[in-house]
């Protein structure tokens, strides 16, 4: 992987470590996945994406808690972050909360 070879040279690269967790939480693998995300934020702890793709990679893993505690926790770090608000709502809404959704839409 391409992004394995972004991080050698730099294992400070907090892009590096969120992008590849990104690959790896999409290809199943949620364990290297999460040392990643947890590298990448670790590095940087107000990239508001890094938390949006991890909460999507909990969703994807049947985690709905886990989910929206890291889309909550993004739209903490970047309040006027519209992904991240949309995250949650269709969290919310995947879970039956629509007027939940609907407020965070």
């Amino acid at each position: 992987m391409h992004l394995r070879q972004a991080i050698a040279p730099d294992p400070n690269y907090a892009m590096a470590h969120r992008e590849l967790a990104h690959l790896l939480a999409g290809l199943g693998e949620l364990s290297k996945a999460e040392t990643h995300f947890e590298q990448a934020f670790s590095l940087d702890d107000e990239d508001a994406w890094t938390l949006v793709y991890w909460g999507t990679a909990r969703w994807e893993a049947q985690d709905a808690a886990g989910a929206q505690r890291k889309f909550e926790a993004a739209i903490e770090a970047a309040p006027a972050f519209a992904a991240a608000k949309w995250s949650l709502g269709a969290l919310l809404e995947d879970l039956g909360e629509k007027a939940a959704a609907k407020a965070w839409y």
